[in-house]
């Protein structure tokens, strides 16, 4: 989950985009949104740290060349000010040649 940072939640090649994609899980409220953002900030970094030393092509060698996209899925809805700092995050991770994207979990999870 969003709180380990030590951990991929999930990965795999979306076949849509063309993409390595690696998730986030995030069951937290954004009650307190300070406490959210530095979990949030803790897997991130973790996961580009992950993304240079390109870990992932121990279990997804196919994924060479591919693009990289971060997907955060969301189990309770952000705040108006939580998605602001996630477009943030958008594009910040943009800069550094990673795409990042979130969402809730579909209906019915």
């Amino acid at each position: 989950t969003i709180e380990q940072s030590d951990k991929v939640d999930g990965m795999g090649i979306d076949r849509s985009s063309n993409e390595l994609v690696l998730l986030i899980s995030d069951h937290l409220p954004w009650l307190d949104e300070s406490t959210h953002f530095s979990s949030l900030e803790g897997k991130l970094r973790a996961y580009l740290t992950f993304i240079s030393s390109k870990q992932y092509l121990e279990t997804i060698p196919q994924a060479r060349d591919l693009p990289v996209r971060i997907k955060l899925v969301h189990e309770h809805l952000p705040s108006a000010s939580a998605r602001e700092t996630l477009k943030a995050v958008e594009e910040r991770l943009r800069g550094v040649g990673v795409r990042f994207s979130h969402e809730g979990l579909p209906e019915g999870v």
